[in-house]
């Protein structure tokens, strides 16, 4: 945070997205640590003159048998957008969007958005 802090200038719009690996277990709780993380570059912006805006996670690729996709990512898309609302800061939902776009595309048509290799193809993906 710091080299963001040393550079960032009046005006200029500093984009926050945390959550993908907040959630792991050595990471952060969406409603009191995470926000609390995510405050500190929100208030550093904003002492720096910058704009501050938050980015939810996009979802995941994860779809259950019935071919509805599942939300891997808990409650940390909720707990930015509490966040943006009481720190009066704009957000970009990516959550939501990818919601709608990964499931209008379905299980096998989502596939295109992603890398994918088919097993044995890719020394660092073997399965």
């Amino acid at each position: 945070m710091t080299s963001i802090l040393e550079r960032i200038r009046p005006n200029d719009y500093l984009f926050i997205q945390f959550g993908h690996n907040d959630q792991k277990t050595y990471g952060t709780e969406p409603f009191t640590t995470y926000q609390s993380c995510l405050t500190q570059y929100i208030t550093g912006a904003r002492e720096k003159g910058a704009i501050p805006v938050l980015v939810t996670s996009v979802h995941r690729r994860s779809f259950d048998s019935e071919g509805k996709l599942v939300n891997t990512l808990g409650d940390y898309p909720e707990a930015m957008k509490q966040l943006a609302a009481l720190s009066n800061v704009p957000l970009l939902d990516l959550w939501s969007k990818t919601e709608g776009f990964y499931q209008s595309l379905g299980v096998e048509g989502s596939k295109r958005l992603f890398v994918w290799f088919e097993p044995d193809k890719h020394p660092n993906y073997p399965k």
